[in-house]
């Protein structure tokens, strides 16, 4: 029983060791996680039709956010995948799932996979 105690309590001190929290993100990390952000926003819309519009309220925020840094040189890219995104917010309030918003998801992918891995 003091085993299984002392294995509990050593499990816990080792485990909370070094947890306070996520390490900051390297300005070189950026595109290659807004890379992973589209490409995950895009399989999430393609899922979830009808929370297309508020989820890319969100990812535009993001977007917005990152190339106000202005760490590199993928500002042109962040304005086409910002502008593309609302294109997909209004499509989808118009009509989720439709035709016109998948066109327009396939599109945003292929914005997405511009950005460096």
């Amino acid at each position: 029983m003091v085993k299984r105690y002392l294995s509990l309590f050593l499990a816990v001190a080792f485990g909370s060791i070094g947890c306070s929290g996520d390490p900051p993100i390297k300005p070189a990390d950026k595109p290659r996680m807004m890379r992973q952000m589209v490409l995950h926003s895009v399989r999430l819309a393609n899922e979830q039709p009808s929370r297309v519009p508020e989820r890319a309220e969100q990812f535009i925020a993001k977007l917005e956010e990152i190339k106000a840094e202005a760490l590199d040189d993928n500002g042109p890219l962040y304005d086409k995948l910002i502008q593309k995104y609302q294109e997909v917010a209004v499509a989808a309030q118009r009509s989720p799932g439709s035709p016109e918003v998948k066109r327009k998801l396939a599109e945003l992918l292929e914005l997405g996979k511009q950005l460096p891995m």
